[in-house]
């Protein structure tokens, strides 16, 4: 019986891919899981992908996006509750009847966990809600809206939108969960978040693949809230805030507690890289 529907999109990650399978196969109550990778039209070849008998592979027949793949993936999916896994990243540790018996007695929407990346490990809060979301996804706590650490029931139909160059996460939570007045809280276990892959697309760095989102959010914000996810999202290139309104407006969200020194260094780090 599969209670849980792991999905993970790929593109030409054949053996990254087999380690995030692995990860999910070591966790206890794996037995009751399904792994759903969707291949993004790679022209490398996944023949080598080792699957169980009851997992499935698809590859479609041309390149659609992480966020269309995700969606394909939840379509597809059996099992009562969702795990996002990108192919790059993988489980340190998971439970899953742990977090299915969590889930079930929570009036939660969605539900994250804690992550690691290089040396840093989170420590995220036990739950975030609607009021709070821009603060704790922008400034405390960034990583908390990364799509690796969700988990869902696939009951709830929550869906990506397709065609979005950026932000895919932070729209995701925010269409499906904080506008509609949900809550997020927070599982057991770990995620471990490759970003050794430089050449990713998704990292690039231009403005303009944000400006769609911003563009769209800018609609669903107050004026002082835009400014904030604005601020958030572009300060760190120089073509979009000169320096004396990147120190002004930074200084002021700084005092007002909305964006922490540490954040404020990076951003200001980020302009000359």
């Amino acid at each position: 019986m599969v209670k849980f529907s792991v999905i993970i999109p790929t593109y030409n990650r054949v053996d990254l891919t087999q380690r995030a399978v692995d990860s999910v196969l070591s966790c206890p109550g794996s037995e009751y899981s399904e792994v759903i990778v969707i291949d993004d039209c790679s022209s490398d070849s996944y023949q080598s992908l080792n699957l169980r008998k009851h997992d499935k592979y698809f590859r479609l027949k041309s390149n659609q996006g992480a966020a269309f793949c995700r969606n394909y993936g939840m379509d597809l999916a059996v099992g009562e509750v969702i795990y996002l896994l990108d192919s790059d990243d993988y489980f340190i540790f998971r439970d899953f009847q742990e977090d299915y018996n969590f889930i079930l007695n929570s009036d939660a929407s969605a539900f994250y966990c804690d992550m690691k990346s290089g040396a840093s490990c989170s420590k995220f809060p036990n739950n975030v809600d609607h009021s709070n979301f821009l603060d704790f996804t922008l400034n405390r706590h960034e990583g908390i809206a990364n799509t690796c650490t969700l988990v869902f029931l696939s009951a709830r139909k929550f869906r990506f939108t397709s065609g979005l160059p950026r932000h895919q996460d932070w729209d995701f939570l925010y269409r499906n969960i904080f506008k509609k007045g949900g809550q997020l809280k927070k599982l057991g276990g770990f995620v471990f978040i490759d970003r050794s892959d430089k050449k990713s697309i998704s990292r690039a760095g231009t403005p303009e693949k944000s400006y769609i989102w911003l563009d769209y959010m800018q609609n669903e914000l107050s004026a002082d809230q835009y400014c904030n996810l604005r601020y958030h999202v572009l300060s760190h290139f120089c073509s979009e805030y000169s320096w004396p309104s990147f120190f002004k407006l930074g200084f002021r969200l700084v005092l007002q507690r909305r964006l922490s020194v540490f954040k404020f260094i990076k951003r200001f780090v980020q302009r000359f890289l």
